[in-house]
C-alpha cells in the first residue's frame, strides 16, 4: 500500500503531462485554423530561421541520402537551382563540388546566414531572397533541386504543380528536377487536422488545408508540413508535363524523386540504367 501511494504523485505527474500535451495540440488546431497564408509564411520563416541556425545545419555537408541522389542525377560543373537553400548547408557543398549555383530562400535570417556561409568558404553564388512560388527566373539550369522536403512546404497542390510547370520552362532541353518528400502512411487524417479542415472555411482562411498537411511545433516554432502517399506526388508531377525517371525511398519515411521534360527512349533508357546502378541500395516505394 504504502509503495503504491508513493507511486502516485508520477503517475499524476504523467498524466497531466499527456493532458498537456493534447491541450497544446488542440489549441495549435485551433490556431491554424484562423491563419492566413501571410500568417502561415511569417511563422515558416521564424522556424527555419530558428533551424538554420542548429548545429546540424552548419557543417556544410551532404546527407549520405542527397550524397547517392544527387551522384546519380548531376553533371560535372552543372548550373543548379537550390530551391530553399536555407543557411546554406547544401549551397556550400554543391559549390564545393564544383557547380555553379544559384539558391532561392525566402527567410531573411536564412538569406543573411548563407550569404555569411559563402564568404567564409570564400565562395560565389548568387541568392535570391525570394518565394519560389513567385521568382522570376533570368536564366537556364541544368537542374532544380528542392532542398531537403523543402517541397513538402508549399501549402496547396496548385501551388506546386505551378512551381513545377515554371521550373520545367526554366530548365535546359536536357534539366531534370530533383525532390523529397516526407511519406506518409494510408492511414486516416489525424482529429486535429480534421478541425482545422472543418473550421478554416467557417474563419474565412484562405488557406484549403489538405489531406497530408499537418502543423506541428518545434522548440514552440509552429512550422507547415505537407506528407504524401508516393502516388499523389507522382500525378502532381505527371500533372505539370515531367516525366518521372525514378522514384524511390532514399530512406525510412524518405521518398526521393527525379524528373526530366519528356526526353526520347534512348536518353530515357540510358538514364535509367545510370539511375539503377547509383541507387541499387535504395528501396523502391512504388
Amino acid at each position: 500500500m504504502a509503495t503504491a501511494i508513493a507511486a502516485l504523485p508520477c503517475v499524476c505527474s504523467a498524466s497531466m503531462g499527456r493532458v498537456a500535451f493534447w491541450l497544446n495540440r488542440l489549441f495549435l488546431q485551433l490556431r491554424a485554423a484562423h491563419w492566413r497564408r501571410t500568417d502561415l509564411a511569417t511563422r515558416s520563416q521564424r522556424h527555419w530561421e530558428w533551424f538554420g541556425n542548429q548545429p546540424t545545419q552548419r557543417g556544410y555537408a551532404l546527407m549520405d541520402w542527397e550524397q547517392r541522389f544527387y551522384a546519380s542525377a548531376l553533371h560535372d560543373n552543372d548550373e543548379l537551382l537550390l530551391i530553399g537553400c536555407g543557411s546554406g548547408r547544401d549551397l556550400v557543398a554543391l559549390l564545393r563540388q564544383g557547380h555553379s549555383v544559384d539558391g532561392v530562400e525566402p527567410a531573411p535570417g536564412c538569406v543573411a546566414l548563407a550569404k555569411q556561409a559563402l564568404r567564409d568558404h570564400h565562395l560565389q553564388a548568387q541568392i535570391f531572397p525570394d518565394p519560389i512560388e513567385t521568382h522570376t527566373f533570368g536564366k537556364r539550369y541544368d537542374a532544380a533541386i528542392f532542398s531537403w522536403c523543402t517541397y513538402c512546404y508549399l501549402v496547396s497542390s496548385n501551388d506546386r504543380i505551378s512551381v513545377l510547370q515554371r521550373l520545367r520552362r526554366a530548365l535546359k532541353p536536357s534539366g531534370r528536377i530533383l525532390l523529397s518528400y516526407v511519406v506518409r502512411a494510408p492511414s486516416p487524417t489525424p482529429g486535429g487536422m480534421r478541425l482545422t479542415r472543418w473550421l478554416g472555411p467557417l474563419l474565412r482562411s484562405d488557406i484549403a488545408w489538405e489531406i497530408g498537411a499537418r502543423v506541428a511545433t518545434h522548440h514552440r516554432l509552429p512550422f507547415f508540413e505537407r506528407t504524401f502517399l508516393p502516388s499523389e506526388i507522382a500525378a502532381e508531377v505527371q500533372q505539370a508535363g515531367l516525366r518521372i525517371e525514378f522514384h524511390q525511398e532514399a530512406e525510412k519515411g524518405l521518398g526521393v524523386l527525379l524528373a526530366t521534360a519528356r526526353a526520347g527512349c534512348g536518353e530515357e533508357s540510358q538514364n535509367r540504367h545510370r539511375h539503377r546502378a547509383l541507387l541499387e541500395p535504395i528501396t523502391s516505394i512504388l
